[in-house]
C-alpha cells in the first residue's frame, strides 16, 4: 500500500462559460462550459456528483484528470492532474461519501474530494495484475482483477475488496484456469453480509457461441460455493456488471435474455427473451436499474425494456432511441421518467417510465454530441452530463 498525493491541483475560475439558451418545453439548459478550450473531443466516462461539485474526467489520452465544476454557476472550481509515472487515464470511478475511487490501467487510488488529494494507491502494475470492472456496495469497493497463472496457461481471476477510506484490500475469491482456460467473473452483489453472488464464465476463451455462463452463490466467510446454476451454454453476457437482488430472487442478463433465480436454491424461476434477438450476448454496457417493482434494462443494441421483476413479464419495450446507452440509466422520480444518454443517438433521452414512450430527445449541443452518464442533484432539481466538448447542466420541465 502506498499513501501519497502525487499530482497537481489548480483553481481555474476562468473556464469559458457558454451563455444559456432559450428555455425549451421539456429540456431546459441551465449552463454549459468547455471542458478544454484547446480540444474539440474529450472522451471521458462516468460522471459523478459530490455536494456542490459536478465531477467529470479527462480525455482517454490524458493521465488521471478530474475536473470539479460548480453545479450552480458552471465555473471550474478545481482541476486535479496526476503527474507521476502512470500515464493511463481513469477508466472507471466510484463514489463513496467523500472518497472517489478511481481505476486506471495500472492503478487503483482513493481521492479525497474534501482535500482534493490522493490518500491511498494500489499498484496493479507492480502486482502484475490486469483490472476488469468493479462495483461499490455495502460500503466497500469490489474489483475483479486477473494475474497470469504460474501453474498453467491462462489467468487467475480474483475479486478484491477495498476499504474506500484506507485502500486496505482483502481477496474474497479466486478462480484458477480450468481445463478450458481462463475463468472470468463479474463483480458481485451481496445477499446478507457473507454471501456473494456473481456470474462465472468457465470457458471464456472459447468462441462466443460456445461460452457458458453460470451464476454462483459463494459464502466468503466459510469459503464455499453454496450453489452454482447454468444460466446459458452459449453467448455468455453480463460480465461487467453485478446481478441484482429483488426480494427472494437474483436477476441477471445472459445471452439475449433476462433470467431470475431463487436466492436460496439457485433454481431458475423465470426467463425472458428480448424481442428481436436469437444470438449474441447483448448485456455489455449498462447496469440494470431496479425501482420498486419495475426493472429497467438496456441492451447493447437499441432496446430499453421495463420488466416485472417478479415474473419477467415485459411491461413495455422501446426499440429505437436507446441504442448504446452509457453505463447508467437514471430514474427521475418527480416526473416518473427514465433519463439516460444514448451514445448511439448522441442524445439525451427522456422516456416515460410507465409506458416507455419518448418524452424528449435532446440532440447535440453546439455541434457536439452527448456521450456520457447523467447525474442528478435533487436539491437543485438539476441534471449534469457532458458532450465531447462541454460540461452541461439542464432541467426537465
Amino acid at each position: 500500500m502506498i499513501f501519497l498525493g502525487l499530482g497537481f491541483f489548480s483553481c481555474a475560475k476562468n473556464t469559458p462559460i457558454d451563455p444559456p439558451i432559450v428555455n425549451q418545453s421539456v429540456f431546459q439548459h441551465e449552463w454549459s462550459a468547455r471542458i478544454d478550450a484547446k480540444q474539440e473531443v474529450v472522451g471521458n466516462e462516468l460522471n459523478q456528483l459530490y455536494q456542490n461539485t459536478f465531477l467529470h474526467f479527462g480525455d482517454l489520452k490524458q493521465p488521471a484528470t478530474i475536473f470539479g465544476q460548480n453545479v450552480s454557476t458552471g465555473e471550474r472550481d478545481w482541476t486535479y492532474v496526476y503527474d507521476g509515472w502512470d500515464k493511463s487515464n481513469i477508466d472507471y470511478n466510484y463514489l463513496h461519501q467523500n472518497m472517489l475511487i478511481c481505476v486506471t490501467e495500472f492503478r487503483v487510488f482513493g481521492f479525497d474530494l474534501d482535500s482534493q488529494k490522493v490518500v491511498w494507491e494500489y499498484d496493479l502494475f507492480q502486482s502484475s495484475q490486469r483490472r476488469d470492472s468493479g462495483t461499490l456496495t455495502k460500503g466497500k469497493f469490489y474489483l475483479v482483477v486477473g494475474a497470469k497463472s504460474k501453474e498453467s496457461d491462462g489467468f487467475e481471476e480474483s475479486i478484491l475488496e477495498f476499504d474506500p477510506f484506507t485502500g486496505e484490500q482483502t481477496e474474497m475469491v479466486k478462480y484458477s484456469p480450468g481445463s478450458l482456460g481462463t475463468q472470468t467473473i463479474s463483480p458481485p452483489t451481496f445477499w446478507e453480509d457473507n454471501i456473494m453472488i456473481y456470474n462465472v464464465r468457465p470457458n471464456s476463451e472459447q468462441p462466443p457461441e460456445l461460452i457458458q455462463q453460470y451464476i454462483v452463490a459463494f459464502d466468503h466467510i466459510q469459503n464455499v460455493e453454496l450453489w452454482r446454476t447454468l444460466v446459458t451454454d452459449h453467448f455468455a453476457s453480463n460480465n461487467l456488471h453485478p446481478p441484482i437482488i429483488y426480494n427472494d430472487l437474483v436477476i441477471t442478463g445472459g445471452d439475449y435474455s433476462m433470467y431470475a433465480f431463487d436466492l436460496k436454491s439457485g433454481k431458475q424461476v423465470w426467463k425472458t427473451q428480448i424481442p428481436g434477438y436469437d444470438k449474441f450476448g447483448i448485456w455489455n454496457n449498462t447496469n440494470h436499474l431496479l425501482v420498486n417493482d419495475r426493472l429497467f434494462v438496456n441492451d447493447t443494441g437499441t432496446n430499453s425494456l421495463c420488466l416485472n421483476p417478479k415474473t419477467g413479464e415485459i411491461i413495455w419495450h422501446e426499440d429505437f432511441y436507446s441504442s448504446n446507452c452509457t453505463e447508467n440509466m437514471l430514474y427521475y422520480e418527480k416526473k416518473d421518467y427514465l433519463v439516460f444518454t444514448s451514445w448511439g443517438k448522441g442524445s439525451v433521452i427522456v422516456l416515460d417510465a410507465s409506458t416507455g414512450e419518448l418524452v424528449h430527445r435532446e440532440k447535440a449541443f453546439d455541434g457536439s454530441i452527448y456521450n456520457n452518464d447523467i447525474v442528478y442533484d435533487d436539491k437543485l432539481d438539476m441534471f449534469f452530463t457532458t458532450t465531447y466538448k462541454h460540461a452541461v447542466a439542464f432541467k426537465i420541465n
